[in-house]
């Protein structure tokens, strides 16, 4: 829980790096198990050289590739904005050598809904956010890299933000558990069947 922190909360890079170990064995076994779940996501313009994202050859993304990773993220993993909606707190907190921790991601704080992700900087890459929000019943991500300062960084995202839940709403299709068609063969018993729809279906529609 504390390594988890660490690297949400405070981009720790040492944490990064013993989860890596702990999960792989070898920072190159997870480096490995990366890339292959990029490959499966389909982010083609993305490539692991390391799992905290400080300068290397070789080690790239892109804005629609982190967009695309951040989905997978909390669409399948969504206790992790237990952790990226954290402002400040603490790791080793009942110890002497008791560590304080703030985001970087100041939206979580001053933004209504924000809930996460995760903020980035380096000299080459710049100061970079894939920030999240959920309001009026519409998860929304947005991605900017490469700004010159965080100010900008934030306003940014803050205005990708906005434009998104000014500008599409979600319809719901079918939810849980409706029967949409109910198929009949006189040859089998039961003879009917329904179909049901084991998840909510909805779709994005500009207003």
């Amino acid at each position: 829980r504390d390594l988890l922190k660490s690297v949400a909360v405070g981009s720790a890079n040492d944490a990064s790096v013993v989860l890596a170990e702990g999960i792989s064995g070898t920072v190159d076994n997870f480096v490995n198990l990366m890339n292959k779940k990029a490959n499966e996501l389909g982010l083609e313009h993305t490539n692991f050289k390391n799992p905290n994202g400080l300068p290397e050859e070789g080690h790239y993304s892109c804005a629609m590739d982190m967009a695309v990773l951040s989905a997978y993220l909390i669409n399948n993993y969504s206790e992790i904005l237990d952790y990226t909606s954290i402002y400040e707190d603490y790791v080793r907190e009942d110890s002497k050598k008791r560590f304080w921790l703030v985001n970087k991601n100041k939206l979580i704080k001053f933004v209504e809904g924000v809930d996460g992700l995760k903020t980035g900087w380096t000299n080459e890459a710049g100061y970079c956010l894939t920030a999240t929000m959920k309001k009026n019943n519409i998860r929304m991500i947005a991605v900017a890299m490469g700004n010159t300062d965080p100010s900008i960084r934030n306003k940014e995202v803050s205005y990708m933000l906005s434009y998104g839940v000014n500008n599409f709403e979600i319809i719901s299709l079918y939810k849980e558990g409706d029967i949409i068609e109910t198929y009949q063969n006189i040859d089998l018993l039961p003879t009917k069947y329904h179909i049901i729809v084991t998840k909510d279906v909805n779709i994005k529609k500009k207003k």
